[in-house]
């Protein structure tokens, strides 16, 4: 059993005025930036897609050139709720183009069209004469030649509302508990505590530490920290620096008013400056 020696000093930035100042640990700030850029970035990726996906077919449907193609293959792709009916097929630009090799694609075609194929079948197509990369089968109903303004900005906006619900549960698992820990390192009183156990999470490298100090009335509580980080990683960046932080001089901080709720300092997402 540790135990916060008595004759150890308080870290002086507890010794200041109240509201003391608080900031975000690195810890929590790095893993904001990063979760942020990771969500914001894939966001960015799939509304870009669609607008490029929605681009391409615009461009089709009002200035795409048409011509022949042959099917080179047919194929159902089979999901949970509906089949996908895949189209392959290739043709051969007119000479004078910006691109004279053979130009391959895939469409997704309605089933009674996909019933009606079959391969080596000449179909007609429409492409993009300065980009004959950018093609599809031009059929009554085939997307190449309706309107796809109003699906696409319905899954622009399912894409912006997904990640948005997501960036709301991303803040209420790291900020509101940061928000927590702030308040309480602003207004809270302090005392010296006694590690009772560290117990180890599993394989995973985090441990859950059970501490106990007394308050100004002499009464003890005790506090417990989960998912604190484990000898298991003393090699990560920080880490040891982190662990002997709160753990060599064990420090509580508590509502007066309310001492069960405290947290161990040093051992959060909050801390003074």
């Amino acid at each position: 059993m540790t135990s916060g020696a008595e004759t150890a000093s308080l870290p002086p930035e507890l010794a200041q005025p109240l509201p003391r100042r608080v900031r975000a640990t690195g810890a929590l700030k790095g893993f904001i930036a990063l979760f942020t850029v990771l969500l914001l970035g894939t966001c960015l990726f799939l509304l870009g897609t669609i607008y490029s996906f929605h681009h391409n077919r615009s461009i089709l449907r009002t200035s795409g050139a048409p011509i022949e193609g042959q099917i080179t293959a047919l194929e159902i792709e089979r999901g949970k709720n509906s089949d996908s009916y895949r189209v392959s097929y290739r043709f051969q630009p007119p000479s004078g183009g910006a691109d004279q090799r053979v130009q391959t694609g895939v469409d997704v075609v309605s089933e009674a069209r996909y019933r009606s194929l079959h391969v080596d079948e000449i179909v007609p197509i429409l492409y993009e004469r300065n980009r004959p990369g950018n093609s599809g089968l031009k059929f009554d109903d085939s997307g190449n030649t309706s309107d796809d303004s109003t699906p696409m900005l319905l899954m622009a906006l399912f894409i912006v509302g997904l990640f948005g619900g997501l960036s709301v549960l991303f803040a209420a698992i790291l900020i509101v508990p940061y928000l927590k820990q702030k308040k309480l390192l602003q207004w809270g009183d302090v005392a010296f505590a006694t590690i009772l156990s560290e117990k180890e999470n599993g394989r995973r490298p985090t441990t859950t530490v059970t501490y106990q100090f007394t308050d100004e009335k002499g009464r003890s509580f005790v506090g417990g920290v989960q998912n604190f980080p484990s000898a298991k990683r003393l090699g990560w960046p920080g880490v040891r620096k982190a662990r002997d932080a709160a753990m060599k001089v064990p420090v509580a901080i508590y509502d007066s008013k309310n001492p069960e709720n405290n947290m161990l300092y040093r051992a959060g997402s909050a801390i003074c400056y």
